[in-house]
């Protein structure tokens, strides 16, 4: 009962969807019933009376205008209703696409950790099933709607033909189409069981496909022959997901075989009472004539409403998984009903106070009653060994996640009582991981379509280091960058990337500038060199650098040593460097390749 009334509500929604936002849809439902039932009559009676006429009078005249009539309202019907077709199909497409555009839109606005979450990853690749495929999901289930509609208004007209010969043949017709799509409808069940299973081959094959024809992974593809293992994995992958595919189909072979045994004995009843009829001289030739062809017409309209009734339910799932999928919540809900304004000022300063942390599905904290201050208008360069929570202390300053326990605070006001646009308004970020679009030079700084502040542009290149770059390319800052997208797009090397990255913050202008592993793509000289000038550019702004390079260490006002989710040491450089603790030994272990990095700045 339970399954039935979620199928019934996913139908529903799917409905009150289309009457939202394409009632159009309804119309052509509406015309395609009406003009399939002409056909339909027109199919069996016209036989019907051209029979009657030329066994009895055989009037030309009468022959000649039943035969007119046929062929001109076959013609008109048969023509209005391929027109009605073929908007209905324009229109589904279009509606489709609506959701496909509400499920892009989800996946950019649901929350972080999500996009951090294998399980949230394989239903997002399972869900995009109910709009990529026209043959399935919301455009399938209007397609066989549309089908089903007008198929079923047949079926009756066919059966109130028939049920006027003998009523036990109308019941002998639906009872064995019923079998059929019980049969139908526990294959269809089956297949949506274990469709679920198979989501995790469906990704896996997708990244695979993606890796084997990116550009980013050619030279390793061939300098390490690779191709032979990912080859052998795509195989392994395909043998998996044949051996679900077969499951699936032996339960379709089971009810395809039923129907046929049924189909069999069924017209061997039905046509065998008829012909006995026309020998016994209860029914005329013409209305043998007219039987024969609804009995014949209705077995097959009969199958294909039952199978399109079976289709729609069970692909209503797909709608399910849709509409768990849109009603999750998006980052910025769940926040504050009446949210404080972020306080106007000239600096910032960054509290944790009794901090707890760990990442959903895992009970280990990263962080346990952390207490921190990043004060306002100061340069902070967080260090610490690969692991020790540095990045984690970034997405929570960012709010990409939130604390488990305790608060972070922004001159003095829980971050979360903000709205979340607007206090990341506030911030600049850079990450190890840039991402580079393909888009315009212009646009990948300055994340905006058009309108952009030139001088805030030209400023932000020079900055990060980037006008050699620009004066190599024309100083076109519609450049268009990679490949993907544009034929004559520019590639950029990874400390080219990590520039552009650099700009992008610079140009945002943010009161709070993070930094997280920026340089890692930058040889010493060019760290050294960046370091300096970010250290002018971010003067009276709050900067925050993470790394776990000590380039950055001795600009800064003070440094923190992360060390098992706490603060191992903090100070400035040189008081670190006096205390001989973890701090100077990292330093140590590295003083020589900085000292290469100065020498060469030096030169």
């Amino acid at each position: 009962m339970k399954r039935k009334k979620k199928s019934r509500g996913n139908f529903l929604y799917l409905l009150k969807e289309a009457w939202r936002s394409k009632r159009i849809l309804y119309l052509y439902f509406v015309l395609n019933i009406v003009f399939t039932l002409i056909l339909s009559a027109a199919a069996i009676l016209t036989p019907r009376y051209l029979i009657a006429e030329l066994t009895g009078e055989a009037r030309v005249k009468a022959v000649i205008t039943i035969a007119a009539v046929f062929f001109v309202a076959t013609a008109a019907a048969g023509t209005i209703s391929a027109v009605v077709k073929a908007g209905y199909e324009m229109d589904i497409s279009r509606f489709r696409y609506s959701f496909i555009s509400r499920m892009k839109e989800k996946i950019m606005r649901v929350r972080y950790e999500k996009l951090e979450d294998p399980k949230y990853l394989n239903e997002f690749w399972r869900v995009t099933s109910a709009t990529s495929d026209i043959e399935f999901g919301v455009q399938g289930i209007l397609t066989q709607l549309f089908a089903l509609s007008a198929n079923g208004v047949s079926a009756v007209f066919y059966l109130s033909v028939l049920g006027k010969l003998n009523f036990l043949i109308v019941l002998l017709l639906i009872a064995d189409i019923y079998i059929v799509y019980l049969l139908r409808e526990k294959a269809s069940k089956y297949e949506v069981e274990i469709s679920r299973k198979a989501s995790p081959f469906g990704r896996r094959q997708r990244y695979l496909t993606n890796v084997m024809g990116n550009l980013a992974y050619g030279k390793d593809l061939r300098i390490y022959g690779l191709s032979n293992i990912l080859l052998e994995k795509l195989m392994l992958n395909h043998k998996s997901r044949r051996k679900i595919d077969g499951d699936i189909q032996k339960h379709h072979y089971g009810a395809d075989l039923a129907e046929s045994i049924l189909s069999c004995i069924r017209d061997i009843i039905i046509y065998s009472y008829l012909i006995c009829s026309v020998l016994e001289g209860r029914i005329s030739i013409a209305d043998f004539t007219m039987c024969f062809m609804a009995a014949a017409t209705l077995t097959v309209t009969l199958e294909k409403v039952f199978e399109d009734m079976a289709f729609v339910k069970g692909d209503l799932f797909r709608i399910d998984e849709m509409r768990t999928f849109l009603d999750l919540p998006n980052e910025d809900e769940g926040g504050p009903k009446e949210p404080v304004p972020v306080p106007q000022a000239d600096h910032y300063e960054i509290t944790f106070r009794h901090v707890s942390f760990h990442y959903p599905g895992t009970d280990e904290n990263v962080y346990t009653d952390f207490n921190f201050t990043i004060k306002a208008g100061k340069k902070l360069a967080i260090v610490g060994i690969n692991g020790a929570g540095k990045t984690t202390l970034v997405k929570l300053v960012t709010r990409l996640y939130d604390p488990t326990e305790g608060e972070i605070l922004l001159n003095g006001t829980d971050i979360r009582r903000f709205a979340l646009q607007d206090y990341r308004n506030l911030l600049a970020a850079v990450f190890q991981d840039i991402s580079l679009f393909a888009m315009t030079f212009q646009e990948n700084i300055t994340c905006e379509e058009g309108g952009a502040d030139g001088e805030r542009l030209l400023a932000a290149i020079e900055e990060a280091g980037l006008s050699a770059f620009y004066e190599q390319h024309g100083k076109n800052p519609d450049l268009p960058l990679t490949k993907y997208l544009y034929h004559d797009g520019v590639d950029v090397s990874g400390g080219e990337k990590q520039k552009i990255g650099i700009a992008r913050a610079l140009y945002k202008n943010g009161k709070i500038l993070i930094f997280d592993e920026p340089t890692a793509a930058l040889d010493a000289h060019a760290e050294y060199t960046l370091y300096h000038e970010l250290a002018e550019i971010s003067k009276g702004r709050t900067l925050l650098f993470i790394s776990h390079r000590l380039a950055s260490t001795r600009f800064c006002d003070e440094i923190a040593l992360i060390d098992g989710g706490r603060v191992a040491e903090l100070g400035t450089h040189e008081e670190l460097l006096e205390k001989k603790g973890k701090y100077y030994q990292m330093f140590m272990a590295q003083k020589k390749y900085y000292e290469e990095g100065e020498a060469a700045h030096e030169a």
